[in-house]
């Protein structure tokens, strides 16, 4: 067992309540889901009566982390004899209610009610305030079979009580009073004015039994939580590189993205990249940008020696996929598990990625600008290190980003980017066709690549240019929420309104 795993089982079996946090990768999905199933498992009818009831409710803040905890929960089910088995259904938005009922229900009449639901708030409060019936003959309304179930489940708190407060505390309500539940409250970060106001709000008149792996040290960490209780560097996997470039405008932010990418796969066989954007929009024109542009993310051909390590790596397609908001969740679906199961290959993805999505393998991560909060920049990075591997993490940042000292205290040991920063300052304007390939630089040759397919944006291309434009003036008007949770936040929008004339992609 992880530390979290160690420390959570037995109280959890005992049917404690629990607040817990460490590290991201270090194995919570587990730590709730096998005490929970064996509570079911102990056939006590007044915790869970097979096929009548619910036995229990995961709560996720997205479709993605919910697909994959109900996943998660399956794998651990199919090791039970036939006679033990208990039905999982996952919830979520993006689907046809017509799908939940059949999940709610077995497909059989009279019904059989499936062990445990994981869902996003806003799928069951669907269900909740619909006319869902379930039950014996579909007789009972959701929220009656829902008074029923004892275990309940916040997983990424912190982020639950962010976005889905309001939706989390209806349907608690719902479910077996405060003092009749075990509530299992996990997250990679807590800070502790939020661990106050939740034990005197949904835990109130519960026993809690508090973890902390991070504060404590049990999670191989030289560093501890900030002073004030607010996440910190004392978060941070400390097998995970991190370093930062700052570029001068968001002219450069097309090249150094190819740059960063590029020398990647150049570096590394088995590369598996996540790029995290601020907007849907961005991501999907960067994803048109490079799958539609056809640019070419390998080193170009007349460049590449006979001995170059990277050759035979770049004849070799290189896979690329997008997740965000304005996808399907079908087509969200596909691309999320091609990439887990891809041993290599570039996501490029907003935030829904970022939360305790489970992406094995994944070598480098990169943030392109500051993200909104503190905690924000941690689960991103925490997409990489996992499971006792190391990473790396790299954040690309405008001036005006550079300028939020929390952010670099959040970071920890964050280092500036040397060669970046020395391919940055060269003189750009260089012609890698007219010079040795021995003396022009990464980044020349990727501004050389580019300007063919930039030359076509700006010449009013039918796809690329409308969804550049759309993602530029995203970026750039101050609605992608960025910086809303630092404390320089009317100083960074500023500036960065200022800079809005001067800031183009292409």
């Amino acid at each position: 067992m992880t530390q979290i795993q160690a420390r959570t089982y037995k109280p959890a079996l005992e049917g404690k309540s629990i607040m817990a946090s460490s590290r991201t990768g270090s194995g919570k999905t587990i730590a709730f889901l096998l005490p929970s199933i064996e509570r079911l498992l102990k056939h006590d009818l007044d915790i869970y009566r097979p096929g009548r009831s619910i036995g229990v409710i995961i709560l996720s803040p997205t479709r993605e982390l919910a697909i994959q905890i109900a996943n998660q929960a399956q794998e651990l089910l199919q090791y039970l004899p036939k006679a033990n088995q208990l039905p999982v259904a996952c919830l979520y938005g993006g689907v046809k209610m017509q799908r939940d009922i059949r999940l709610l229900t077995g497909g059989t009449s009279p019904a059989r009610l499936p062990a445990i639901v994981v869902s996003t708030p806003g799928r069951l409060i669907d269900h909740l305030e619909g006319n869902t019936r379930l039950g014996p003959g579909h007789n009972n309304k959701f929220a009656t079979i829902l008074d029923g179930t004892k275990i309940v489940i916040l997983d990424e708190m912190d982020r639950l009580w962010e976005t889905h407060q309001k939706e989390t505390k209806q349907i608690l309500t719902v479910l077996a009073r405060s003092n009749k539940r075990q509530t299992l409250l996990f997250s990679a970060t807590f800070s502790r004015p939020l661990r106050r106001l939740l034990k005197e709000s949904i835990l109130k008149g519960q026993q809690v039994y508090e973890v902390d792996c991070i504060q404590d040290g049990d999670d191989g960490h030289d560093e501890n939580a900030n002073a004030n209780g607010a996440v910190g560097s004392g978060t941070i996997n400390k097998r995970i590189q991190q370093s930062y470039v700052l570029i001068d405008n968001m002219a450069q932010y097309t090249e150094i993205l190819l740059t960063i990418l590029r020398r990647e796969l150049l570096q590394d066989n088995h590369f598996k990249i996540l790029v995290f954007f601020p907007t849907s929009r961005m991501v999907r024109f960067f994803h048109q940008l490079f799958t539609m542009g056809k640019i070419n993310l390998g080193r170009r051909q007349q460049q590449r020696g006979k001995h170059d390590t990277g050759s035979r790596n770049n004849k070799r397609e290189t896979l690329l996929w997008e997740i965000h908001s304005h996808m399907s969740q079908s087509s969200r679906t596909r691309a999320s598990e091609s990439f887990r199961n891809a041993k290599r290959g570039i996501l490029f993805s907003t935030d829904v990625s970022a939360r305790g999505m489970d992406y094995p393998d994944v070598t480098l991560v990169v943030q392109m600008g500051a993200p909104t909060k503190e905690s924000q920049y941690i689960h991103r990075l925490g997409r990489s290190g996992r499971a006792g591997q190391s990473g790396k993490g790299i954040l690309v940042l405008l001036p005006f980003e550079a300028k939020i000292p929390t952010l670099f205290n959040t970071c920890g040991t964050m280092n500036e980017d040397k060669e970046l920063k020395n391919w940055l300052d060269d003189d750009s304007s260089l012609d890698p066709e007219n010079i040795p390939a021995t003396e022009t630089s990464l980044l020349q040759e990727c501004q050389h690549d580019l300007e063919s397919t930039l030359a076509k944006i700006r010449s009013g291309h039918a796809v690329l240019t409308p969804s550049a434009e759309a993602a530029c003036k995203v970026a750039t008007n101050g609605n992608d929420g960025s910086f809303q949770n630092w404390p320089e936040k009317e100083a960074c929008s500023n500036e960065k309104h200022q800079l809005k004339n001067s800031c183009r992609w292409l």
